[in-house]
């Protein structure tokens, strides 16, 4: 995304100023840069800086601007979650300001504290075998810390929620909606899912995340860990939440770093996993159609940036990747899907 232009920076800090600098003097924006290449949203870091008591003073905060259809609702969604998790003491930063209707950016926006620190993988990257472990472990914690909270403050209307046949009224909602903006191209994997499901029961609910991975984690100086990105925050089965961040960490690095998280969740939360590769391949299908309906019928249908197809050519690799372990699970080819990466710029070897 481009620079923000001046006058949308002058009418933010007046809103900004309005909601959460009473009795903070000469506030203006030093500086700010994108730190996000999300497909989903721009996110921006501002340094602010005032005078308070006559004595000067400044805050960084972070900008999310939310993009597509059902921006306003996902803002939404994000903001309640997390003011939510904040009641239930769940490491989140501070929500500072939410413009869901009358942002100056023309696009749904909310503004919080900015944790000063790294990301998870950022450490772990640097750090030795041992520090990775402790870190992998501290990831897991925080991973089975939000699966065990009490998800019904978080569920609109918790009554509605059964755990029998959850899994097959959900595979059904999803197939009819896949084949609704994909005929055909899911089919196979579809049905094997279809088959696969008389075996497998929703044996509880969970907050989930959406999008966990060592990204998303934010450890500070002095070691305090945050969680960000919840515009996926939702109730369900917590399988789906812990085979999205198998999927994406086995594509994006290795396996082993994988099954290194699957042990180590099951160690700590003291149970075993079942029926994990069914959830596995449903969480392949999710991020292969989110690809192929950003590609075919524009990105913004599933809430994307307009410009997230370039950002989706530069992905080759990890779409085979994704591909490949779909077919591993389920021995079910997609044609479309092999024509689709046969389509895409190949990354240099």
């Amino acid at each position: 995304m481009p620079l923000l232009a001046d006058e949308t920076l002058r009418r933010f800090m007046q809103l900004y100023i309005h909601d959460t600098l009473p009795g903070k003097e000469q506030a203006r924006i030093t500086h700010y840069t994108n730190v996000s290449n999300s497909w989903e949203h721009d996110l921006f870091s501002f340094h602010i800086e005032y005078k308070l008591a006559g004595k000067p003073s400044a805050e960084d905060i972070i900008l999310k601007i939310y993009y597509g259809n059902g921006a306003p609702q996902k803002a939404q969604k994000e903001l309640s979650g997390m003011l939510q998790l904040l009641q239930s003491t769940f490491p989140v930063p501070h929500v500072k300001l939410a413009a869901l209707n009358n942002s100056p950016f023309g696009h749904p926006c909310i503004a919080m504290d900015k944790v000063q620190g790294h990301t998870m993988l950022q450490v772990l990257d640097q750090s030795s075998s041992t520090e990775q472990h402790d870190l992998l472990t501290r990831f897991c914690e925080l991973y089975v810390h939000l699966h065990t909270l009490d998800w019904r403050p978080f569920a609109s209307e918790p009554a509605h929620y059964q755990t029998k046949r959850f899994i097959q009224n959900w595979l059904l909602e999803s197939y009819m909606f896949i084949e609704q903006l994909q005929p055909l191209t899911f089919s196979p994997a579809m049905d094997w899912l279809q088959e696969q499901s008389k075996q497998i029961v929703c044996q509880g609910f969970s907050v989930i995340h959406g999008d966990f991975h060592l990204t998303n984690v934010l450890l500070t100086d002095d070691g305090a860990a945050f969680v960000i990105d919840w515009t996926d925050i939702d109730v369900s089965d917590y399988r789906f939440d812990l085979a999205w961040t198998l999927m994406l960490i086995s594509t994006q690095r290795d396996a082993t770093l994988s099954n290194t998280i699957q042990l180590l969740y099951e160690q700590l939360a003291n149970k075993s996993v079942e029926h994990i590769e069914f959830f596995m391949v449903i969480a392949c299908i999710r991020r292969l159609f989110d690809i192929v309906v950003s590609l075919n019928s524009g990105a913004t249908r599933l809430g994307m940036k307009p410009e997230v197809r370039g950002l989706i050519h530069k992905k080759t690799e990890h779409i085979q990747a994704v591909y490949d372990q779909l077919l591993k699970l389920t021995g079910r080819s997609l044609p479309q899907i092999e024509k689709l990466i046969h389509s895409l710029p190949q990354t240099p070897s």
